[in-house]
């Protein structure tokens, strides 16, 4: 809602509490403005007002336990929301809730048992043409929550069955997509690559994604396959550096070097402080017979990412291309420690 839609409930919200003081249903209609206005306090104040008359009325102990889990009091919101569990009456929020309780406090199996109960209960709460679409939707933000705390196997189970069973496009693309997140994680590139493009082509609206295709295929040594998704990222994007710098490297592997070249200069104008551009440049001109150049380059790369083992590979091989023994190499050879052909570590 709009600022003045809030502003216009509250006035009502205190009008009725002008006539009735202890209305239940007005004091919770405050505590849920002030929660969307982002008044914190006012809203905890308003639900623990409701909560000293009524202490165990569901909506107040929903609504405070929901909030100071998000606010990180984590024992007072286990309480509160345990109380609606005890009584039956928790709804799929709150199970949720309680599993992202246990999953900041590490309770890694505790935390997957409370989103299924979220789930099951998201099926049955609602009607019987919508209870597959909102379990489908508890299915997806436990995914995404558990992906997040780094549950990979879990948060993918969750995934795939949201996109068994979502009829909604856009929570498939977005089931796909963690699908595709959780594979990458998995060290499954080809079956990664092919959840992302499913999910690009059931509308994912992240047009950056297509650099993250490029890059699985990379990964699995697929270059035509890769170089095509580098370039669709960047028809869509022109000036998005990963995607410039990734083809640049797919084609640099496929020997393509002044296709290649040209590429990483234009990631560079774009970006000219940037890791993976400045790797990637380093390569191609230690691949033409410049080590000097790419010593300069490379050593600016690892000093910007010294974590990145292929720019450190690079460094050495041009360090050791400028020694006084070192054989020269000729223009379009594969460079210091590579055959024609091989994995290039600028990709």
């Amino acid at each position: 809602l709009r600022r003045s839609h809030l502003r216009l409930a509250l006035q009502r919200y205190w009008r009725v509490l002008a006539d009735d003081p202890l209305d239940v249903e007005a004091r919770l209609g405050v505590a849920r403005v002030r929660l969307a206005q982002g008044r914190i306090r006012a809203a905890e104040r308003a639900f623990r007002s409701v909560l000293a008359d009524r202490p165990d009325h569901p909506a107040a102990l929903s609504g405070l336990g929901r909030l100071l889990a998000a606010r990180g009091a984590l024992s007072e919101a286990g309480r509160l929301l345990g109380r609606l569990v005890d009584r039956g009456r928790a709804r799929p929020d709150d199970l949720a809730a309680l599993a992202r309780i246990a999953l900041r406090r590490g309770r890694r199996s505790e935390a997957v048992g409370w989103f299924r109960r979220a789930v099951e209960a998201a099926g049955t709460a609602r009607s019987r043409g919508a209870a597959g679409s909102a379990a489908a939707q508890a299915a997806l933000e436990a995914g995404w929550d558990l992906l997040e705390a780094g549950c990979v196997p879990e948060a993918r189970a969750f995934f795939e069955r949201a996109a068994a069973s979502a009829a909604a496009r856009e929570a498939r693309a977005s089931a796909w997509h963690g699908l595709g997140r959780c594979l990458a994680r998995q060290r499954r590139p080809l079956e990664a690559a092919a959840a992302l493009l499913t999910a690009l082509r059931l509308g994912l609206g992240q047009p950056k994604l297509w650099a993250e295709v490029g890059r699985l295929y990379a990964r699995a040594r697929r270059l035509k396959e890769a170089e095509a998704a580098y370039r669709a990222c960047v028809t869509r994007l022109p000036g998005y550096v990963e995607g410039l710098a990734g083809l640049a490297g797919v084609m640099l592997r496929q020997g393509r070097l002044q296709e290649a070249l040209r590429m990483a200069r234009r990631a560079f104008v774009v970006a000219p402080e940037h890791p993976q551009v400045l790797r990637v440049l380093g390569a191609c001109h230690l691949r033409r017979g410049a080590p000097r150049l790419a010593a300069e380059l490379l050593e600016r790369a690892v000093r910007l990412d010294p974590r990145d083992p292929a720019a450190r590979r690079l460094l050495r091989a041009a360090l050791d291309a400028l020694r006084p023994d070192a054989p020269a190499a000729p223009p379009d050879s594969p460079g210091p420690g590579r055959s024609q052909g091989g994995a290039d570590p600028a990709a």
